[in-house]
């Protein structure tokens, strides 16, 4: 998606300061000290302290493979729309077209489209979010520019409450269960969900 990449940057700066502070000592004005011949005569020297050179320890960033890349875009679309999901469902089903529809291929937009309407109207809400785990990404033989991705995925929203538009809280099916998500590359950062069956008579 176009919010598929993730960049993180870190700075650290350090600067350290040595102060020496000398001392006077001040002779009495009632004595005259004798004078004396002090014929010390000290050339200067020099400390050359070679700071070494700092070892090059290179992190090297793994490469990923342009398969493992498109398995990682994958995940992360998935990741994100059950996110979407979550926050349409706390806003009512209000925001569905701004959060969700740009994630759904040519053949979800109908079905998805009409649904969320009817749940928009019904005025009912969620509160809270699934977690999402044992993800199964497999990338089928296709062309290779814009692949396919076939991912399963077990949903669990047993931390999901339902309300009614009275704000009575309404019962829920199986919690956890596998859902097989189908996906296709549209660009390097932009991928649609093309099916998505959950399998709410399965375990996870």
């Amino acid at each position: 998606m176009t919010r598929g990449g993730r960049y993180a940057r870190v700075a650290a700066g350090f600067a350290a300061f040595g102060i020496v502070v000398g001392g006077v000592t001040a002779c009495s004005p009632d004595e005259e000290p004798e004078p004396t011949e002090s014929s010390t005569s000290a050339e200067p020297t020099e400390t050359a302290t070679e700071t070494p050179s700092p070892t090059a320890s290179e992190t090297e960033t793994p490469t990923l493979t342009p398969e493992e890349q498109n398995i990682e875009a994958a995940k992360l679309t998935v990741v994100e729309y059950y996110a979407a999901l979550g926050r349409v469902g706390a806003a009512s089903y209000a925001t569905w077209q701004e959060e969700l529809a740009h994630f759904w291929g040519p053949d979800l937009q109908a079905p998805l489209t009409s649904y969320y309407e009817q749940m928009a109207a019904t005025g009912e809400r969620t509160e809270g979010d699934v977690a999402l785990s044992s993800f199964q990404v497999t990338l089928p033989a296709n062309p290779e520019d814009f692949p396919m991705a076939d991912a399963v995925v077990c949903v669990d929203s047993s931390a999901v409450t339902s309300f009614e538009a009275n704000g009575e809280q309404s019962e829920r099916p199986s919690t956890r269960f596998p859902t097989q998500v189908r996906l296709q590359k549209q660009s390097d950062v932009f991928w649609t969900i093309e099916e998505i069956e959950p399998q709410p008579d399965q375990t996870c």
